[in-house]
């Protein structure tokens, strides 16, 4: 188990969090779908607050595509405990949208994956702030 301190610090420059995680979110912030799809099962699932589930990778990454359309994303880890082939991550997630608009919202994810293949992403997060503002 890997647990860091509540500390404001960049992704990064984290060194308690495992290698790979760092990686595949520094992917999802740099919105590399590419590259961070490559860390995901064909059967994987993708469950995103209280949206239906999504399954296999090609929904997957269509389901996360429309989000980088919407919002720049930067994910910065509070705390990770990552113990047989489970990561829950508690994160500071920011969300900024074309018109500047920033939205900082406090988010988990529970990832099941084998040798950091992911097959399950759960995140816990309240969509409301990521609406479109009117």
């Amino acid at each position: 188990m890997v647990f860091t301190p509540d500390v404001a610090e960049s992704l990064t420059l984290r060194p308690e969090v495992p290698g790979w995680l760092v990686d595949h979110y520094a992917l999802v912030d740099a919105a590399d779908l590419e590259g961070y799809g490559k860390h995901f099962a064909d059967d994987v699932t993708l469950t995103f607050g209280a949206l239906p589930s999504v399954h296999g990778k090609a929904a997957v990454l269509k389901a996360l595509r429309a989000g980088h359309d919407r919002y720049a994303m930067q994910h910065t880890f509070r705390h990770v405990w990552d113990a047989h082939g489970h990561v829950m991550i508690q994160f500071e997630a920011r969300f900024t949208f074309p018109d500047g608009r920033v939205e900082v919202m406090p988010t988990m994810a529970v990832i099941r994956h084998d040798a950091h293949v992911i097959s399950s992403l759960q995140v816990f997060i309240d969509r409301l702030p990521l609406a479109p503002s009117s």
